[in-house]
C-alpha cells in the first residue's frame, strides 16, 4: 500500500465523529469548509515541535523526523535576532531548474537540436506540483486537469513506461532516444510511492547509462537527504556521484525556507545564476554542521 493510500484510509476511518470530544474538531471542520481541497491528510492539528517530538492541540505527543533544533535556534537568535520560522513550497522550483539546465545542457554540450531534447523520469515519482514536476509524473491523481504538459518530459518513452528500479526500461529508452536524452531525473528512494528504495545495482547501471550517452544523472534528494537512510545522501549507498542534486526542507533544520541544486560546473555554466539568500545560506551552514557533528 502506498503512503497516499494509507493516509487516505486513515483519514476516512478517523472521522469528525471520532474526534467530537477534542479541540481539533472545530479546526478540522473549519479547514474542510473554507480551504481548497488538496491531498488527504491525517486529522491531526499540530501546534508545536521540539527535537524528535511533536504535540497536537489536545496535548498528545508523537515522534517525528525532527523540528526546531536548539543549536539552529540559538544560531538564529544570536546572529540575526530571529526565531526560526517555516515557509512552504520547498521543492518544486529546484526540480523545474534541473529540467531547464538539462535541456540547455543537451543543446549546448550534447548537440541536440532545439526543441528535441528529452528528459527521462521514473514512474511513481513525486517531484512537486508545478508544471515541470507534473509533466515528469505518472500520477494522474495530482496531474488531472493541469494539461497540456511540457513535451519531452516524463516517464513514458516511445510508449514504454519507465518502471522504478527496472534497468531494462532505461536501456530501452536510451537505445531508442539516447541521442536526444538530456537527463534522467529520479529519486533513489521513492517516498510518495511508499518509501521504496531502488536497488543499488540499478542506480549504478542507470548512472553508467547516463555517462555512456552523455546525459545528466539527477538525484532528487529533497526527501532523503542528511542521514535519513543512514548516509548523508541516499545516492551514496550505491557509490555513485550524480551530476545534479536537489536539496530542500531539512537544509536549514526547519528554521528558514531554502532550496538548492548542487551540480557539475559544466552543467551550471550553461545557465545564468542570479539568486541567493545570505540569511538562508548562513542558517543552512549551521544546520549541516549539526548533522555532520
Amino acid at each position: 500500500m502506498s503512503s497516499t493510500e494509507l493516509i487516505s484510509q486513515t483519514a476516512q476511518k478517523t472521522t469528525l465523529k471520532t474526534l467530537k470530544h477534542t479541540k481539533a474538531t472545530a479546526i478540522i471542520a473549519s479547514e474542510e469548509k473554507y480551504t481548497a481541497k488538496g491531498l488527504e491528510s491525517l486529522p491531526v492539528v499540530l501546534v508545536r515541535g521540539q527535537g524528535a517530538k511533536v504535540w497536537d492541540i489536545d496535548g498528545k505527543e508523537a515522534f517525528h523526523n525532527g523540528h526546531y533544533g536548539p543549536l539552529c535556534e540559538k544560531f538564529c537568535r544570536a546572529t540575526f535576532g530571529l526565531r526560526p520560522h517555516v515557509s512552504n513550497e520547498f521543492r518544486v522550483g529546484k526540480v523545474d531548474l534541473t529540467i531547464k539546465i538539462s535541456r540547455k545542457w543537451s543543446q549546448k554540450i550534447k548537440g541536440v537540436e532545439e526543441n528535441e531534447s528529452i528528459i527521462v523520469t521514473i514512474a511513481g515519482n513525486y517531484h512537486g506540483k508545478s508544471l515541470g514536476p507534473l509533466s515528469a509524473s505518472s500520477n494522474e491523481y495530482i496531474r488531472d486537469g493541469f494539461g497540456p504538459y511540457i513535451p519531452g518530459v516524463g516517464p513514458i518513452i516511445d510508449g514504454h513506461i519507465m518502471r522504478f528500479s527496472n534497468i531494462e526500461d532505461l536501456n530501452h529508452a536510451f537505445e531508442q532516444q539516447g541521442d536526444r536524452t538530456g537527463a534522467v531525473i529520479l529519486e533513489c528512494v521513492q517516498g510518495y510511492a511508499g518509501c521504496i528504495p531502488a536497488d543499488n545495482a540499478y542506480l549504478k547501471e542507470a548512472h553508467a547509462l547516463c555517462k555512456k550517452y552523455n546525459a545528466l544523472f539527477v538525484a532528487d534528494e529533497i526527501q532523503t537527504r542528511f542521514g535519513r537512510i543512514g548516509y548523508l545522501m541516499s545516492y551514496q549507498a550505491a557509490g555513485i556521484k550524480p551530476d545534479m542534486i536537489t536539496l530542500g526542507k531539512a537544509l536549514t533544520g526547519g528554521a528558514y525556507s531554502m532550496r538548492m541544486v548542487l551540480g557539475r560546473k559544466e552543467a551550471f555554466d550553461t545557465v545564468r545564476r542570479s539568486r541567493g539568500n545570505p540569511l538562508a545560506c548562513a542558517i543552512a551552514s549551521e544546520a549541516v554542521d549539526v548533522v555532520l557533528d
